[in-house]
């Protein structure tokens, strides 16, 4: 028995690099699990665990939570009814932890499941940091395979990270509305920290250069969503995931840090129908790649009856679904965040900052645009981000978005970043009865809020007195309102912020 189990560890050994080659041709192919039991028994034996997806960010802003670890394994190269996972930061004390094969899903799926470690990942200093993770035997003894080391980059900033969540969709897609469902509850969650969009497919809200940005994003399916336009440590090189991992994905972008501050100032020309948008970023590390400026035009709450704009709904039959119940399709299907232009260009404006950059410098942009006919002014945003538009999909990386609205109001503050009125969201959204309005001043500041509706008529508007810095949380009754879409202003010193109210 002895020597029969050291023949079949020699073999495996003196078959390692073929077996490397061959698996690279087969695997594609989805052949390799066969060909390996077929043809050489033994190497199942030295198969090693793949990571299929690591959540953990590539940067890390100090002072965040604690990450909760997950992970994806690939279950069809786990093929004994254990594996260990090992992980460390930097020098520390190595944890383990080992899983049931059968937690991990089966071989055949596409997206394999999303496993707790029971740790969290949480970074205390600046600069560069290591995350080691690695398979072993259940005493972490032997390792079997390479070790997946994770480069994180820990800055200090004093501005929130706000996330790009690009969703792909479209009114056929019976799925959707499930897709739609995790990103409201992601925005409800982190209160104006996600930035959702869009983007349709097939469909009346579809156009060309949305269509590029989607087959730029290698899809699997719909729904699929982009969180940073960021790929995580693993072997998946597409940005694009499926909705059961978008929570994980956005939590572990939260962490992250801004590699570059963004600020954009919105102005609208009645006259020429044109928008201007002034873009400022400060770099706060050194940094190499293809940094660049990226633009996104957003109308908001479309809804319209007939041949291809009724939601195609799968979740009418499923008890807590939003949609429960709403039938299939949904009738004059509210439509948000809909991408309607991408001003500059689906690979974003180059030119402008170079490929080589370094720490505290500032680039300037001012880019001028035809609002697209037959949009309308008071539903329009536009949503500026920065980014690294690589070659490569492991190294493309948002670095920070900001969402201005296109409206023209005395005294709105056009930079996110700039102004008295921080983080302030409607929650829900849309709302029936009663909708919460959350925000955070930077200093106390006499406020109010008004109500409009989609004419700009005013319709209701309440004092609050001097509030003091800091967060704040206002009741709304929408009860008594007809049906349909809302402004809320909130006014604080001489700035005004402005939020939209879908009443259900």
């Amino acid at each position: 028995m002895t020597n029969s189990f050291t023949q079949a560890s020699d073999l495996a050994f003196s078959f390692s690099g073929f077996s490397r080659l061959l698996a690279a041709l087969l695997w594609r192919m989805g052949m390799l699990a066969i060909v390996a039991v077929l043809m050489f028994p033994e190497l199942v034996l030295a198969q090693t665990p793949a990571v299929y997806s690591l959540y953990v960010p590539k940067t890390w802003k100090l002072g965040a939570e604690p990450l909760p670890l997950r992970i994806q394994i690939d279950a069809g190269r786990v093929t004994q009814p254990t594996v260990t996972v090992n992980w460390q930061l930097d020098d520390s004390t190595p944890q383990r932890r080992t899983l049931n094969r059968t937690d991990l899903g089966q071989p055949s799926d596409p997206d394999p499941a999303l496993t707790e470690l029971g740790s969290n990942l949480n970074i205390t200093s600046t600069g560069q940091h290591t995350f080691r993770l690695w398979f072993s035997d259940e005493d972490g003894a032997v390792t079997l395979g390479d070790t997946l080391a994770v480069s994180i980059l820990a800055l200090e900033h004093d501005f929130e990270r706000r996330i790009l969540l690009e969703e792909f969709t479209g009114t056929w897609c019976g799925w959707c509305p499930s897709g739609m469902e995790v990103v409201y509850d992601l925005a409800e969650a982190y209160p104006g920290r996600i930035v959702p969009v869009l983007i349709h497919n097939r469909d009346p809200m579809a156009f060309e250069e949305g269509d590029l940005l989607t087959s730029l994003a290698n899809l699997s399916g719909f729904p699929s969503a982009q969180i940073d336009r960021t790929t995580f440590p693993g072997i998946v090189v597409a940005p694009a995931i499926f909705r059961d991992i978008w929570a994980a994905a956005t939590e572990a972008q939260l962490r992250a840090a801004s590699r570059a501050s963004l600020a954009a100032e919105v102005a609208y020309n009645d006259t020429t129908r044109e928008i201007t948008v002034d873009l400022s970023s400060t770099f706060l590390t050194d940094f190499t790649g293809m940094p660049r400026f990226g633009l996104h035009l957003l109308e908001d709450s479309m809804s319209f009856s007939g041949a291809g704009w009724d939601q195609a709904n799968y979740t009418n039959t499923h008890a807590g679904s939003r949609w429960f119940g709403q039938g299939n399709p949904i009738r004059n299907f509210v439509h948000r965040h809909v991408l309607r232009a991408i001003p500059g260009g689906v690979r974003g404006i180059s030119g402008v900052i170079p490929q080589e950059v370094e720490k505290g410098q500032t680039f300037t942009h001012r880019i001028t645009f035809a609002r697209p006919r037959g949009t309308r002014l008071r539903q329009l945003s536009v949503v500026a981000y920065i980014y690294n538009e690589s070659g490569s999909n492991k190294l493309k990386e948002i670095f920070q978005t900001v969402e201005v609205p296109v409206v023209e109001r005395t005294g709105v503050s056009r930079n996110p970043q700039a102004t008295t009125i921080f983080e302030a969201a409607l929650m829900p959204n849309p709302a029936r009865h009663q909708a919460e309005l959350h925000f955070r001043l930077q200093t106390g500041q006499a406020a109010r809020w008004t109500l409009f509706d989609v004419q700009g008529r005013e319709l209701r508007q309440v004092d609050l007195g001097t509030l003091p810095a800091g967060p704040h949380r206002l009741p709304l009754d929408v009860s008594e309102l007809p049906a349909g879409l809302y402004f809320v202003a909130l006014t604080a010193g001489t700035h005004t912020h402005i939020e939209r109210l879908l009443v259900d």
